[in-house]
């Protein structure tokens, strides 16, 4: 890509966000953080030699943002009014063809390119993951309506089925992240950032545990918690630190080519 046309597609990029800001604003949605998320991603896909031409991490960024951005904006109440319900609505809309869209052409991107298929093949689960922290991180992730399931399925009372939904949801924390965690870091190896591995599988999870909380916050029935950051990034450190060190003794048993240790390709994509 040109230099021109670099310059073009970040001109068109920040007129596309402070126009999304205003229409979103109008909405009585906040996106600030949103385009902080969006800004790091982009920044941690940077990292991946893989993807350090700018038409891939752009296809790449457009894939993950458009239905990020969607999931967010649909987890989220629908305003009240004719005239705002009617925007919202349309909004919606455009930012669902735009999603397709962009998956098209990611799908077109790496389907073109062979050697990319590994990446875009990590890329999916770790996508599936910063999607459902889109749409979940809202009010249809809080736990009273798990709460009110037990308490009409099982007969709990209210304290019984508080607990079990806690112990639930922590767990499921741990275990989410972890695997979340374990997606960045297969990533990073397949996209050619191996040293790196461990720190980036970490990173993403920081960011998106981060804004999950930060947008909990905002909410009446939800609360945003510091610790919870903790008990998530304990979970990716456990998962990503276990992939690596299974990584490193796998490296160590196999015998070492003619060329050395250090081109195994992909060796520990299978992780």
């Amino acid at each position: 890509m040109s230099r021109w046309a670099q310059i073009l597609t970040f001109s068109a990029g920040f007129v596309l966000a402070f126009g999304g800001t205003a229409v979103l604003g109008y909405l009585g949605q906040s996106p600030w953080w949103l385009w902080g998320l969006f800004v790091l991603f982009g920044i941690w896909i940077g990292q991946l030699p893989a993807l350090k031409q700018l038409d891939p991490k752009l296809t790449t960024l457009a894939a993950y943002a458009f239905p990020f951005l969607l999931l967010w904006l649909a987890s989220n109440p629908e305003p009240s009014g004719t005239i705002k319900t009617f925007v919202f609505q349309m909004v919606l809309g455009v930012i669902a063809l735009a999603a397709i869209v962009s998956l098209i052409g990611e799908i077109s991107v790496y389907g073109k390119q062979p050697t990319m298929r590994p990446v875009f093949r990590a890329l999916v689960p770790l996508f599936v993951c910063c999607w459902l922290v889109a749409f979940f991180s809202s009010s249809t992730g809080a736990g009273h309506h798990m709460v009110d399931a037990l308490m009409k399925a099982l007969r709990m009372d209210q304290d019984e089925a508080q607990t079990v939904v806690l112990i639930f949801r922590k767990s499921m924390h741990f275990l989410f992240y972890g695997c979340f965690g374990w997606f960045g870091y297969r990533l990073a190896i397949r996209g050619g950032a191996a040293k790196q591995a461990v720190l980036l599988g970490l990173a993403v999870v920081l960011m998106h545990a981060s804004f999950d909380e930060i947008r909990q916050s905002g909410y009446g029935d939800r609360t945003g918690s510091f610790w919870d950051v903790c008990l998530d990034m304990a979970g990716a450190s456990g998962f990503v630190l276990s992939a690596a060190a299974l990584s490193k003794r796998q490296n160590l048993g196999r015998p070492k080519s003619k060329f050395g240790s250090g081109d195994a390709p992909e060796s520990s994509s299978g992780v």
